[in-house]
């Protein structure tokens, strides 16, 4: 791009700011996830819920001689309603907005407006576009078309349905069969293909120890606050994209979150109305909350109001306690994932010669354990002089290509191989051994990403990176990380998959062998099936930068990593007509811009630094204001 042309009349304009204004703004970093105070509501008084008068006279009422075993939400705005635990047949009521806090019956005669027989009895039920959706204790699904009234039945394939099944629930196109166990990992049916699938990036909830949950509803992803023993179950989000979900631990609530983990509101449920719930008691329909209960005399549902900017907590105590704030605030590389991938591939074609005998000789008093084969290459004991490409796997390392730190495992491993060191250390119930060289998974991607230490697994699990809601989100540089009883492991991304369950291309230091039986043992750039990575968490390590008022912030959820202020293009700490000057001779091609000066100076956020920018600078001299 010509920049020369711009430069004459930007010129005079900063000859004009400069005479008038001198700006100086200490750098300031502030608080950019406050959190929002939520309202207990106790939905057994029925003063705090709104009813929704099936007869007309809006107190909820639904029928004097049964309890509801399953309730459902159509897209026609209707309420189907399966009125006894067996029951063969639905009701629908036809319950449109009579006004903004109330839902009244429309027929003028009775509530019942229709019926439709069920095969085998209802269980659950939930509706997706036109269609009803009935789980049924045939182990099948019923599938209603509430236009055409027509019913097709399908047989549900052994292994989704378990003794712990709660019931189903809508998630975008799919039905998800949801479970009272935390531990299972709900089975998933696309109501368009008809296929069955664990798609955990779809509805999934990965607890943790941290005081964070990450609740996944519908391919978006939530930071919920979560407690030992506490059984969560996404339920549905409002019109605003916040996530509506149940908590069942000593008494069950329902709560409302941003994406952040921000509380917005809370309805709490007291012992004795738990009793008296049966099936399926909670629906989130155009981001509403309804509430079915049975009380042995009669079946109401009740809308559950959970907005609200009153000052209470989701419990019993008397105070108000404010939901932990995770902070995930970390540096990100200072390049982009294609440099990161060309440092992966560095270590991974490096070619080195075995110079000496201890190069590959395993020394048991020094507890270092050469492997026999490296790459698919006989290594332990071969003859010096023997060309190996690609740097061995070495428990604890981070050998790679050149120098990266202080420390005698962060040497080139050229080098150490140079003074006799011995290449690889397969010993695996230690730590990193004095005199051997290599790099491990998380030596490996430590310096792929160019941090000056060396990181486990762990780290990169719980401390680094944002977390992403599905596979398919991944892009070139990301990474996959497993830190379980299981396996401890992290991967850097070349190629992401086409979608959630394709092969994925990825490097790597491991001990594994290959998707043909072949010994690895140290660096490889491999293409790995779903089966090999679907146990692995998604992960990026870079920032989704944008700018809030006077500052560029991380738009990513729980994230208070603030880059700077908002337009120090020079990146001094300080907002004046210097960053006006810095900005415009970048424009005129006479500086270039680094990380993170380029990102501090795209003052609009649009991807570029262009004479624009110059311009938006320099009125936020003069007006002392950002004209956006």
């Amino acid at each position: 791009m010509n920049r020369k042309p711009y430069v004459t009349a930007v010129l005079c304009a900063l000859s004009l700011f400069l005479f008038v204004c001198s700006v100086n703004a200490s750098a300031f970093f502030p608080d950019v996830s406050a959190l929002r105070n939520a309202i207990r509501v106790d939905v057994g008084n029925a003063q705090n819920a709104l009813s929704l008068g099936f007869d007309g006279a809006g107190d909820g009422f639904i029928s004097d001689n049964a309890c509801a075993g399953a309730f459902a939400v159509g897209a026609d705005g209707r309420f189907y309603i399966a009125d006894t635990f067996d029951t063969q047949q639905i009701m629908t009521a036809d319950c449109r907005p009579y006004a903004s806090d109330t839902i009244k019956v429309y027929d003028n005669s009775s509530h019942l407006a229709s019926t439709v027989s069920i095969e085998n009895g209802i269980s659950s039920l939930a509706a997706i576009g036109d269609t009803l959706y009935a789980l049924t204790f045939g182990n099948t699904i019923a599938a209603y078309d509430t236009q055409s009234g027509a019913v097709k039945v399908f047989e549900i394939p052994d292994g989704i349905l378990t003794p712990s099944l709660r019931g189903i629930i809508p998630v975008g196109q799919y039905l998800a069969f949801v479970s009272y166990d935390k531990t299972e990992v709900p089975k998933m049916l696309n109501t368009q293909s008809g296929r069955y699938s664990l798609s955990s990036c779809i509805y999934s909830v990965n607890y943790s120890d941290e005081g964070m949950c990450r609740v996944t509803f519908d391919g978006v992803g939530y930071n919920v606050p979560c407690e030992e023993h506490t059984v969560i179950t996404p339920l549905g989000v409002d019109a605003q994209g916040n996530i509506i979900v149940e908590y069942n631990f000593n008494g069950i609530s329902y709560r409302k979150y941003t994406r952040d983990g921000n509380l917005l509101g809370c309805a709490y449920e007291t012992y004795a109305d738990q009793m008296k719930h049966i099936g399926d008691i909670v629906r989130v329909y155009g981001g509403r909350l309804y509430r079915a209960c049975c009380d042995g005399e009669c079946y109401r549902i009740d809308e559950v109001k959970l907005d609200s900017s009153d000052v209470y907590i989701c419990a019993d105590d008397e105070e108000p306690v404010e939901a932990p704030q995770p902070d995930t605030a970390f540096e990100e590389p200072s390049f982009d994932g294609q440099t990161a991938i060309d440092k992966a591939l560095s270590m991974i074609n490096l070619e080195w010669r075995v110079l000496y005998k201890d190069n590959v000789r395993s020394r048991p008093n020094m507890e270092i354990t050469v492997p026999n084969k490296f790459r698919g290459r006989q290594l332990r004991e071969c003859e010096v002089g023997k060309t190996f490409t690609g740097i061995p796997y070495c428990l604890g390392g981070m050998c790679g290509t050149e120098t990266v730190g202080d420390e005698e495992r962060q040497q080139a491993y050229k080098d150490l191989i140079e003074i006799g060191y011995t290449t690889g250390n397969v010993w695996y119930k230690g730590s990193y051994k004095k005199s051997s060289a290599g790099v491990d998974c998380s030596g490996f991607l430590s310096i792929c990403y160019g941090l000056s230490e060396k990181r486990q697994s762990e780290w990169f699990y719980n401390s680094y990176g944002h977390t992403l809601a599905c596979f398919s989100e991944l892009k070139a540089g990301d990474y996959l990380v497993r830190y379980d009883d299981e396996r401890h492991h992290v991967m850097l991304v070349c190629e992401p998959p086409e979608n959630d369950t394709a092969p994925i291309v990825i490097a790597e230091s491991t001990m594994q062998t290959g998707n043909n039986g072949e010994i690895i043992n140290g660096t490889v750039q491999i293409t790995r099936p779903y089966s090999y990575y679907k146990d692995f968490v998604p992960k990026t390590p870079w920032h989704a930068w944008t700018t809030d008022g006077e500052y560029v912030v991380c738009a990513c959820n729980d994230c208070s990593s603030v880059l700077g202020m908002r337009g120090d293009a020079n990146c001094d700490g300080r907002f004046n007509t210097a960053d006006a000057s810095h900005s415009l001779k970048y424009n005129a091609g006479m500086i270039e811009l680094d990380y993170p000066n380029i990102i501090l100076a795209d003052v609009n956020s649009d991807g570029r630094v262009i004479v624009q920018d110059t311009t938006l600078i320099l009125k936020r001299i003069v007006y002392d204001r950002w004209e956006e």
